[in-house]
């Protein structure tokens, strides 16, 4: 039916995603998810009104009425907190998206910043629900890694400590489904602390530390505390650099090696997640919303790698993290 004079015309589609039929169901799943896709991928069209006035108007993302402004802007919010995660607060959705690019940013090198991510999104999303949350978008970021690295490293050298780490995540899974939400808080808060402790160690102690991997059941150890703590708070990071170092592989060998185990493990750990219920319709669109950050991390840690003192940022976020686990802790 044409729309009277004055109105706004329905959004329209890039043709490349479908027929008219699409339109409905693309409207209301995506324009709520991104601005930036909401630009790329509806284009909205002047009516005469916008076109005197030069404001654009767009059809509601949910129902048929027209929505501008502040309206629109709280459907979309309305949006979020119904068919996602996410909380209706600006402040919390703009720590969930610092969290997520934090996961981009470890991909691209700057590994401390993982453990600020599980931090912050146990924080705003509760400290066993943040485990569902987080998961997916690592292996996105995983799969990322991968083909970067892809060129260095090879899955033969992973297979030793995949045994005992597969035994580590089914153990952090019964763990985990033993723990109540406040239990999970303080135990992520704790290996979070430990786990810094554990980095500061090995940048003072190197040479000691990688003189005891020549024990017969180094492997068997760091594989089981990697397994188990990346079933339990996707932190495993600095475990599984202490034995890559104990290869003496070169950087391009050690980063493909690196993102290798990652990929196997986490897609490893999704039907433990989703047994116990933190894998689910509203964890992954979570993830949807989120993706973009993701993205956009990588980008931002390749820039400041390139731009600002490595050794400067990590002693930041060091500090910036034992905080954050202190806050996590203390609920």
């Amino acid at each position: 039916m044409p729309h009277a004079a004055g109105e706004a015309s329905v959004t329209s589609v890039h043709p490349w995603l479908g027929t008219e039929l699409l339109q409905p169901l693309l409207q209301n799943l995506c324009v709520p998810l991104c601005p930036l896709w909401s630009a790329c991928i509806f284009r909205p069209q002047r009516s005469r009104r916008s076109t005197e006035t030069g404001r654009f108007l767009l059809s509601a993302p949910l129902g048929g009425g027209i929505a501008s402004g502040s309206r629109y802007e709280q459907q979309r919010m309305n949006w979020i907190s119904e068919n996602t995660l996410l909380p209706a607060d600006a402040w919390l959705l703009v720590l969930a998206c610092l969290g997520a690019m934090c996961i981009g940013m470890s991909k691209a090198g700057l590994s401390g910043t993982s453990t600020l991510n599980v931090v912050l999104m146990a924080r705003i999303f509760g400290a066993k629900a943040s485990v569902g949350v987080i998961l997916p978008m690592l292996i996105a970021a995983d799969f990322m890694g991968y083909f970067i690295n892809r060129k260095g490293g090879s899955w033969r050298r992973i297979l030793p400590i995949l045994p005992p780490a597969i035994t580590g995540v089914i153990v952090g899974w019964v763990l985990l489904g033993k723990f109540d939400n406040t239990m999970a808080r303080v135990v992520i808060g704790w290996i979070i602390l430990a786990l810094l402790a554990f980095n500061w160690v090995l940048n003072k102690r190197r040479q000691e530390l990688i003189a005891l991997t020549e024990h017969k059941g180094f492997t068997w150890a760091m594989g089981f505390l990697a397994g188990v703590v990346t079933m339990l708070a996707n932190a495993a990071g600095p475990v599984m650099t202490v034995y890559l170092l104990a290869q003496h592989l070169e950087k391009k060998e050690h980063l493909g090696v690196f993102s290798r185990y990652f990929l196997f493990v986490n897609l490893f750990k999704v039907p433990f997640s989703t047994d116990l219920g933190i894998i689910h319709a509203k964890s992954l669109m979570t993830n949807l919303v989120l993706m973009p950050a993701v993205v956009l991390g990588v980008f931002l840690g390749w820039w400041i790698l390139r731009k600002l003192p490595q050794k400067l940022f990590e002693n930041v976020l060091f500090w910036m993290t034992a905080v954050a686990a202190v806050w996590l802790i203390h609920g």
